[in-house]
């Protein structure tokens, strides 16, 4: 192999830290004194933690919570996510894959701990599938009052 100028970068996926609510929480239940809530998210050996957060509700600060990973193997590497309030973390850690993404698309997932939900998006910066507009498939019309078409109080 040939590592220069002409190498092929390292696919990237890019991240983002949306919003969590766990309303529904009870954080006594779980022994939490501090309503500190982050995310956390880790790909391969890589590991990424939101900002700091109050509270039962919020929304992360894009600029300070867009994460890149390079991903060695779209097809089988998954991404991890998983939700901590008080240095406790909520409920079991949410696996994502990367092969059903659209290359520079932002797609939103989210993944439900005990009492609410998390909120990211990821976007496969160089890698993924084409966003192609599929062509709207009209031949359901083709009964209706065209050439050879049934009557027209079908329609």
């Amino acid at each position: 192999f040939f590592f220069g100028a002409g190498a092929a970068a390292m696919p990237t996926l890019e991240v983002i830290a949306t919003g969590f609510n766990v309303k529904k929480l009870d954080p006594e239940a779980y022994g939490i004194t501090q309503r500190v809530c982050t995310m956390k998210v880790k790909l391969g050996d890589v590991e990424k933690t939101s900002t700091e957060l109050r509270g039962l509700d919020g929304q992360w600060e894009e600029d300070q919570n867009k994460f890149t990973f390079e991903v060695s193997d779209p097809e089988k590497e998954q991404l991890e996510a998983w939700f901590i309030m008080g240095g406790v973390t909520l409920g079991v850690v949410a696996t994502f894959n990367l092969n059903n993404l659209k290359k520079n698309v932002g797609t939103y997932k989210g993944f439900a701990p005990p009492g609410g939900k998390v909120d990211l998006s990821l976007k496969a910066l160089d890698f993924g599938k084409e966003d192609v507009e599929e062509e709207q498939d009209e031949s359901w019309m083709d009964m209706c009052g065209g050439e050879g078409g049934g009557e027209e109080d079908e329609c």
